[in-house]
């Protein structure tokens, strides 16, 4: 990772925007997402309303992440617009829920972090084995299944950094 942190950066710019107070109105583009139109919003009356006013971003990838309810999925039950859930986990099934569909449109964008955390140790909680990498190793080990550990990881990744460039994100 330190490596790659300082290796020269490569191929275009990428910048993140975040626009508050906004509605997207239209996506543009030709054979691609070009450029989205915002209208301006401001608060009145603790009511978001239009100004009438619009403005756009050049851009080249669009992220929805609009709604205060979750879309509804079959075989889900749905309680105010959230997933019906016991502090993240659904009925007594080994499904899980984080984020809006599981609290509702409440927080920030950290919060989402902080909820998947207390998720994943209820998941833990629940499982009946592996507890723990030492039980997975002993299972893995038990069915005769090769694996790499945390230092044999460590050891391949630092050859690789000598051998060459640092990985980078195709995607």
């Amino acid at each position: 990772m330190a490596a790659i942190a300082t290796a020269d950066k490569k191929g275009v710019d990428r910048k993140l925007s975040l626009h508050f107070l906004a509605t997207p109105l239209e996506i543009k583009g030709k054979d691609r997402v070009e450029e989205i139109t915002f209208s301006v919003n401001e608060v009145k009356d603790g009511q978001v309303v239009p100004t009438g006013k619009t403005h756009s971003v050049k851009c080249g990838l669009v992220i929805s992440a609009i709604g205060y309810r979750c879309l509804e999925l079959p075989g889900l039950v749905y309680e105010s617009g959230k997933i019906k859930n016991t502090d993240g986990r659904i009925g007594s099934s080994n499904t899980y829920v984080v984020g809006w569909a599981k609290r509702g449109p409440t927080g920030v964008i950290g919060t989402n972090k902080s909820d998947s955390s207390e998720v994943i140790k209820l998941l833990i909680s629940n499982l009946t084995t592996p507890k723990n990498s030492r039980d997975l190793l002993e299972i893995l080990s038990s069915r005769n299944i090769t694996y790499i550990s945390q230092k044999g990881w460590e050891q391949i990744n630092n050859a690789e950094i000598l051998a060459g460039e640092p990985r980078e994100n195709l995607a």
